[in-house]
């Protein structure tokens, strides 16, 4: 019930809601309960589902285990359209290790290639799918982690190598970058557009890292930690449009 009050309320503001589908549970379980889960969300507003993938960076050539979840992941692709919620797949390559932003861009390059075989053989809509996928960093142990222009030539290099023309959207992650890494990589990426399809952003800790460090838990603090996202928000639609200086983090904190 507060989910569908909550979903109702965002609806009400011409915010599309959206739902992670994954559990703890096999794939093959996650598949037998989503009919019936979409058919509930769908009554619900909710417009989108997503599901998540994540691989090492060092899986290459790619496992039976890998090959088997991107499969999973065509047959949920095929349950939300035909629920008429839009799927959003999303592959996240891990960032933790000691691994080359090389590394990196084999395993996305690799793993989305298999994913968009399965998708153009499969008779899917492909405008109405939309790809979450990580950007080409260094690991975080690495000793010389590649910079932003090394890693937007990456990145874009693999999504562009790989992904069907006809996707619904491409939209990044931000992993274990900080707010400052990823928004630098993220300008970078879009400086290089155009692509054959929008691409934009799906950052967690890049936007929350720094909102949590302002609340810290305290009701005192909730006005100064809803600016820090909103400032965050601007910083993060700034690098979306190419627009971003890194001159700008300055001026934000001196706003807070």
């Amino acid at each position: 019930p507060s989910f569908g009050l909550f979903s109702a309320y965002l609806a009400s503001k011409n915010i599309l809601v959206g739902v992670e589908v994954g559990t703890n549970a096999p794939d093959s379980e996650v598949l037998q309960t989503l009919p019936a889960r979409l058919t509930g969300y769908g009554a619900m507003n909710v417009s989108f589902a997503e599901w998540r993938m994540s691989v090492s960076a060092l899986a290459t050539p790619a496992t039976d285990e890998m090959k088997e979840s991107l499969r999973a992941r065509i047959e949920f692709v095929k349950i939300c359209q035909s629920k008429n919620i839009v799927p959003v797949v999303e592959i996240d390559v891990l960032s933790d290790g000691a691994h080359s932003a090389a590394q990196t861009e084999d395993v996305i390059s690799e793993s989305l290639s298999l994913l968009s075989d399965l998708l153009e053989s499969d008779g899917i809509d492909l405008k109405g799918v939309i790809i979450k996928t990580a950007m080409a960093v260094s690991g975080t142990a690495h000793p010389a982690r590649a910079d932003s222009r090394e890693v937007a030539e990456r990145t874009v290099r693999a999504i562009t190598g790989s992904l069907p023309d006809a996707l619904g959207g491409v939209v990044f992650l931000s992993g274990l970058q900080t707010p400052e890494e990823a928004a630098k990589n993220l300008n970078w990426i879009a400086r290089m557009e155009p692509f054959s399809w929008p691409v934009a952003f799906s950052f967690t800790d890049a936007l929350l890292a720094p909102v949590l460090s302002v609340w810290n838990g305290r009701e005192e603090n909730r006005s100064d930690a809803q600016a820090a996202l909103i400032e965050r928000l601007s910083l993060a639609q700034s690098a979306d449009a190419g627009g971003y200086a890194e001159g700008m983090e300055e001026s934000a904190l001196g706003k807070l």
